[in-house]
């Protein structure tokens, strides 16, 4: 367990991050606002730079209004190279409405204190909030299959340091 950290260009960051994941043993990857934020957004960015992600992904029919089009209104569900996605935010949202506001008070980050933390402390944050509610947690976990990784694109990536 631990933190990485990438920098540099887009395309190759992308690239970079897609390859690690091949790497690692498969497990759950965690996000806070990732099915509605994070994923849309790096699979319209690697659609756009023309780089390929093992990324697989689908409109969230639990709470999809409307056609199946998908944006920010739309929440995806997705699995990146075998590793299952939790949308941590979305988990804790169903906690509130399910049993109140007193039930999760105090323990959930507001935007502001997110954006006041450096990404290290983000990660630490969000994977202790999600062992700490891992039992209620893991029926949120996004079901789907993998993509198929392709021949050849399994090559360990090159590790930069901030």
């Amino acid at each position: 367990a631990g933190t990485e950290l990438y920098d540099g260009d887009e395309a190759e960051l992308l690239d970079l991050v897609d390859r690690r994941l091949g790497l690692l043993p498969t497990g759950i990857l965690v996000t806070w606002f990732g099915s509605q934020i994070a994923i849309p957004i790096l699979s319209q960015r690697a659609a756009h730079l023309d780089v390929t992600l093992q990324l697989s992904t689908m409109p969230d029919r639990r709470a999809a209004v409307g056609g199946l089009v998908v944006d920010l209104q739309h929440p995806l569900l997705a699995n990146w190279r075998g590793h299952q996605h939790l949308d941590l935010q979305q988990t804790y949202e169903s906690g509130r409405r399910r049993f109140g506001s007193r039930h999760e008070s105090g323990s959930t980050p507001d935007p502001q204190e997110l954006a006041d933390r450096d990404p290290e402390q983000n990660a630490a944050l969000i994977r202790s909030m999600a062992e700490r509610r891992w039992a209620q947690c893991r029926r949120f976990v996004d079901r789907i299959p993998a993509t198929p990784n392709p021949v050849g694109n399994q090559q360990k990536p090159r590790l930069s340091n901030r």
